[in-house]
């Protein structure tokens, strides 16, 4: 509304990504991010995604061609010391919350070394926050362009009193579920199997080697 008011514009995409990670930063990792750090991760990340995409033909090799790599790039090295920033300020906060939190199941797991650690919350930074703002972002653009059933959903849910309810409630299920089916946010998600796999219930053999992708 505020941007409405003085006929500007708004990414919605970016501002569900930023709006995502900040959430995810706090409730995961006990952590208050600054305005710098959304924009130089993300810039980072999707430097290198896009360079790995240019070049890379089978995605299925996305950890061992892409992320294990990218970990040793520029921007794999922000992404590292910003972990780094991360984990170090839960260690010394003194006041840290009684929740099992991720980045408290992550510090608590003695099997894991230091840079493991690291590694782990290395992973979760990028991936815990690009699909669901991603989702977020194409459910609103889908919204928009039918009126009729963004009204239906807010009378649906104006009349729920708790979170609890909002969530268990049908109609957004059935929203959720057909922006992600319309617009899937992971649509790049293969299988190359290893054999030769015949599908249950029909004809159909599926051969080795073959890159498959997921609906």
């Amino acid at each position: 509304e505020k941007v409405a008011a003085v006929g500007g514009t708004i990414d919605i995409r970016n501002e569900a990504l930023q709006f995502v990670f900040n959430l995810f930063m706090d409730v995961a990792f006990e952590y208050t991010t600054m305005e710098e750090d959304f924009g130089c991760l993300v810039k980072a990340y999707t430097s290198a995604k896009n360079s790995f995409f240019h070049k890379q033909k089978e995605l299925f090799g996305f950890i061992s061609h892409f992320y294990l790599p990218w970990c040793r790039t520029r921007g794999g090295r922000y992404n590292r010391a910003f972990a780094e920033q991360v984990y170090t300020s839960y260690v010394n906060n003194p006041n840290k919350s009684d929740r099992m939190t991720l980045i408290r199941t992550i510090h608590e797991n003695d099997e894991l070394t230091y840079h493991g650690k690291i590694d782990e919350l290395m992973f979760f930074t990028i991936a815990g926050f690009e699909t669901t703002g991603t989702t977020a972002s194409n459910m609103l653009v889908l919204l928009a362009k039918h009126p009729a059933v963004a009204n239906k959903l807010r009378n649906e849910l104006s009349n729920t009193s708790t979170l609890l309810e909002a969530k268990s409630n049908t109609y957004l299920q059935w929203v959720m579920k057909e922006a992600l089916r319309v617009m899937p946010a992971g649509q790049d998600r293969v299988r190359k199997p290893n054999r030769d796999v015949a599908v249950k219930g029909t004809d159909c053999i599926i051969p080795q080697g073959s890159i498959c992708a997921m609906p």
